[in-house]
């Protein structure tokens, strides 16, 4: 695995959890 791929993956991991908790907060502010 080279360094590029593993910043992808890694990015790709940040980027999905900075989704997903903009997705949990939106949901909380609606109740």
């Amino acid at each position: 695995l080279t360094i590029i791929g593993a910043f992808m993956i890694f990015t790709g991991i940040i980027l999905h959890a900075i989704s997903r908790m903009m997705f949990i907060n939106e949901q909380i502010r609606r109740q």
